[in-house]
């Protein structure tokens, strides 16, 4: 793995680290906000692609 392809895996993995440290927002649930972290994450790693988009996304839907 090169350094381009760490960076881009550190980034997506820190976003859901962020939006869990975050508290939710008034009238969604902590569920829901960790399922929007997710949900961020797969995204940002479609975009910034540290992998297949397959693995990306099987990751996601193990999460």
């Amino acid at each position: 793995m090169n350094k381009k392809s760490l960076w881009k895996l550190i980034l997506m993995l820190a976003v859901p680290c962020v939006i869990g440290i975050i508290p939710a927002p008034a009238g969604l649930s902590t569920l829901a906000w960790v399922l929007f972290g997710i949900y961020l994450a797969a995204i940002v790693g479609l975009v910034l692609k540290p992998f297949p988009e397959p693995v990306v996304l099987l990751v996601a839907l193990a999460a």
